[in-house]
C-alpha cells in the first residue's frame, strides 16, 4: 500500500472514531515546496463534520494528525 492511500485510510478512519462521521471525499494534495512534508490535508471542508464549527481548524487537525 502507498503512502497516499495510508493517509487516506487513516483520515477516513480518524473521521470514523472522532466524530462518528462517515467521510466519502476529501483531497490530499503534494506539500508545497517550501513546507515540510510529501502531503496535505485540505481540511477546511471537513471541519464541517466536526459539528463544532467554533473549534478552531488547528484543533481538529490535532484530533485527526
Amino acid at each position: 500500500m502507498q503512502l497516499e492511500e495510508k493517509l487516506i485510510s487513516a483520515i477516513t478512519q480518524a473521521f470514523q472514531e472522532l466524530y462518528n462521521q462517515p467521510v466519502t471525499s476529501f483531497q490530499i494534495q503534494p506539500t508545497n515546496k517550501e513546507f515540510e512534508g510529501s502531503f496535505t490535508l485540505v481540511c477546511f471542508p471537513l471541519s464541517k463534520l466536526s459539528k463544532n464549527r467554533l473549534k478552531k481548524q488547528h484543533d481538529n487537525l490535532v484530533k485527526v494528525g
